[in-house]
Order: structure tokens, then C-alpha cells, then sequence
């Protein structure tokens, strides 16, 4: 079994999550509950696109 599939999948969430934070923090100042609100949106995004990735990408190859 490949570790390259976990692997970019945690350095995708964790981007999500990081610059999501950044981003919210630069333009609203450190609001907690907004920064939780668009981090949740943002790994919710993140998570749904890399498991679509992953099956067409599993299709494909085989």
C-alpha cells in the first residue's frame, strides 16, 4: 500500500486549514467563530475534492 495518498491528503487539509485561518484572520482580525466557521467549509471542500480526485485518479490507473 502507498503512503503518498494519506500523505498529500494530510498536507491538502492542513493547508486548508492553515491559510483558511490566515486569510480570516487578515481581513477580519482574530474572530474565533468566524475563523471555526470557514476552516469547517474549507475542510469540508477540501476533503470532498481529494476523495473525487482520488477515484478518478483510481479509475484511471486501475
Amino acid at each position: 500500500m502507498s503512503l503518498v495518498g494519506p500523505a498529500v491528503g494530510l498536507y491538502v487539509l492542513s493547508l486548508a486549514v492553515v491559510l483558511t485561518a490566515l486569510a480570516t484572520a487578515l481581513e477580519y482580525g482574530p474572530d474565533l467563530v468566524r475563523t471555526g466557521y470557514r476552516v469547517g467549509i474549507a475542510l469540508l471542500t477540501a476533503t470532498g475534492a481529494f476523495v473525487a480526485g482520488h477515484l478518478v485518479v483510481a479509475a484511471l490507473v486501475g
